[in-house]
């Protein structure tokens, strides 16, 4: 009894120790966080970085944290590893479909840099160490390709980290040194010509300061003399580099600075680049060359005794064969539908007003297309791929010009059922749901509503998961 009446009193005696309280969780939240489980990775890391990242969680960072963590894990398993870009491209074209899919940032490297991104707003050494582990591994383009390597999104987190890092100490302090090696240790990492106006958007976007300046612009200079040709990457991204590069001798101007080492640099770039091999079809190298001798002459630079590229400079040593382009709309039944739809949307930059559309002509028209649409089989079209593309910009710009509720419910029925039967996401996630998310972008008011609900009942799981999220988390891509 006695030995009982001491552990009772050392108990109340004890100092009280309270947990840690934490907000409770969403149920609802966490019922799209387990729906995440349903879904192809790129699909599942879209999600969890937008709930993460939403209004929803901003009272619970550890939760937050959680699924960033979680996102960037997912991410490394998406099927496209970066974005890829090009210039001049067709919508019109299996290339313009593909560029439009890189649009909507669905690829490894774009998704493991918005976690880092999120990341950076409360936890900076962690932010850092992500980003060290995101593999960038571009690769030359080939001139049988429009589409090249792009990782704009990596150098511009690099810059926002470095950024980040100079600020916690003052200027000129060990932090402000830290930040600086962190930013050229990782722009040496660049090697092909698409990559090279990000990272000269890079380096000005750091604020480098004049001794800083001076030690990026010979770094520049020699990442640009040490690249790796690539004549389809250079004709795309060239002309903006020489935008760039001109910018950049402006701020060297203004800090002080000479640029005549960044702009001999520049030229022996170009040069080089302009007599190598070239892409057959390219039609980009004179008007690189055109840009580059109007910056020599803009001022403080004539006097650096810089030669303009002339056609000798520009000859290329080698001409390589074109891309092949896959256009759309070339079977019968493929462009007679398509012409059939530019007839419902009308000749002009806007469509016909709501109040024909809602006429008895332009409904009955409608509703023969859709049959039209409907029966369409897509025989004859090169790939499944090239169908559901088609197809699906078919339904979708019915779904967009209908007034009819009916029409509506039509066209994302016809969207649906051709979204769950397509192979297509096996191979190409992304390209697969694009037809869904021009949707999801465009769609407002009462047909957003119908739209969301069509998604919802699908019985598709990733369908169903971004219109479960766009009722806690307004969808939106970037494209």
């Amino acid at each position: 009894m006695r030995i009982h009446s001491i552990v009772v009193a050392a108990i109340l005696l004890a100092p009280q120790i309270h947990p840690r309280t934490t907000p409770p969780r969403d149920p609802a939240i966490e019922a799209l966080v387990a729906e995440t489980a349903l879904v192809p990775a790129e699909f599942a890391a879209d999600v969890l970085i937008r709930i993460a990242t939403s209004a929803k969680l901003a009272s619970d960072p550890d939760w937050k944290r959680e699924l960033l963590e979680d996102a960037f894990e997912r991410a490394a398993a998406a099927r496209e590893l970066h974005r890829r870009t090009a210039i001049l491209v067709s919508p019109d074209t299996r290339a313009g479909a593909l560029l439009q899919t890189y649009d909507m940032h669905l690829d490894r490297v774009s998704l493991q840099v918005r976690v880092v991104s999120a990341m950076l707003s409360f936890d900076l050494a962690r932010a850092i160490e992500l980003f060290e582990w995101i593999d960038v591994d571009l690769h030359p383009a080939g001139c049988d390709d429009v589409l090249v390597p792009a990782a704009d999104e990596y150098y511009a987190a690099l810059t926002q980290i470095a950024r980040t890092m100079a600020r916690q100490g003052p200027r000129g302090s060990d932090a402000r040194s830290d930040a600086f090696q962190f930013l050229v240790f990782h722009l040496w990492r660049a090697r092909l010509p698409s990559e090279m106006p990000a990272v000269v958007k890079a380096i000005r976007g750091f604020d480098a300061a004049v001794a800083e300046a001076a030690y990026l612009g010979e770094a520049l200079r020699t990442i640009l003399e040490h690249s790796e040709p690539d004549p389809r990457g250079f004709s795309t991204a060239g002309l903006e580099l020489v935008g760039r590069m001109s910018d950049l001798a402006d701020d060297e101007r203004a800090a002080g600075l000479s640029p005549s080492i960044l702009i001999r640099g520049l030229r022996n770039y170009l040069a080089d680049a302009l007599k190598g091999a070239r892409c057959a079809d390219s039609v980009s190298e004179g008007p690189i060359a055109d840009a580059f001798n109007a910056v020599l002459r803009h001022p403080g630079v004539a006097t650096h005794g810089l030669d303009a590229l002339t056609a000798r400079d520009t000859r290329p040593s080698k001409m390589l064969a074109p891309a092949k382009v896959e256009s759309y709309w070339r079977t019968p039944e493929a462009r007679r539908l398509h012409e059939h739809i530019m007839r419902l949307r009308g000749p002009d930059r806007q469509p016909l007003p709501e109040a024909v559309r809602r006429a008895r002509p332009w409904r009955e028209d409608a509703e023969a297309f859709v049959v039209d649409l409907e029966r369409w089989s897509g025989a004859g079209e090169a790939s499944e791929a090239a169908e559901l593309y088609q197809k699906g910009l078919l339904f979708g710009g019915l779904f967009d010009l209908a007034p009819q509720p009916e029409l509506r419910a039509r066209a994302v029925g016809g969207l649906v059922d051709l979204l769950r039967h397509s192979a297509v996401g096996h191979e190409r996630p992304a390209l697969w749901f694009l037809p869904a998310a021009r949707l999801l972008e465009s769609a407002r008011g009462a047909s957003r509503a119908e739209l969301i609900e069509a998604l919802a009942q699908s019985g598709q799981p990733t369908l169903a998961l971004y219109a479960h999220v766009d009722r806690s988390v307004p969808i939106v891509f970037r494209r």
